[in-house]
């Protein structure tokens, strides 16, 4: 299927948000998410569908992005932290058609420390960081959702 043209008043999308953790300028690993009451859980890139509240920024994905960081991980990030890899935009047709964006932002070691799923907002999602060796195990024990493998692979050659 084509797709359609990048109009975000009229089109529906989510982001994802790669948490990059970083120690003196050398990638350790990723902040992941996890919903426990699902059928068939496992771990996955932070983020959530488009709300009419993230266009408050000139990017609506942006302000998902945000938005999404905070309520699923308890992190506060300026805006500016969020870096959008476009090559990893996708158009999504099923359960609906969307578009989906991924940014990644870097946090430090330090950060780990105020991750939480004290949120209000959070919908069930357990923030947990995870190390490379830690989430090549994930991936090795399909605990790692087989649709986000791809930006992870992005996410590692972009550091």
């Amino acid at each position: 299927m084509n797709q359609p043209n990048l109009d975000l008043t009229i089109q529906r999308w989510a982001s994802l948000v790669i948490l990059a953790v970083y120690s003196k300028g050398s990638l350790l690993g990723f902040i992941l998410g996890i919903e426990p009451k699902k059928k068939t859980p496992c771990y996955k890139f932070i983020g959530g569908s488009g709300e009419d509240e993230d266009s408050a920024v000139d990017f609506p994905p942006l302000g998902t992005a945000y938005r999404e960081t905070k309520e699923e991980s308890g992190l506060d990030l300026p805006l500016d932290t969020f870096h959008e890899i476009k090559e990893a935009r996708e158009w999504r047709t099923a359960p609906n058609e969307h578009w989906v964006f991924t940014f990644i932002a870097r946090i430090t070691e330090s950060q780990i420390l105020d991750i939480n799923d004290n949120h209000p907002e959070n919908g069930g999602v357990k923030p947990k960081y995870f190390t490379l060796e830690e989430i090549e195990n994930l991936i090795n024990n399909n605990k790692f959702l087989r649709r986000h493998l791809e930006r992870l692979s992005i996410a590692k050659s972009k550091t």
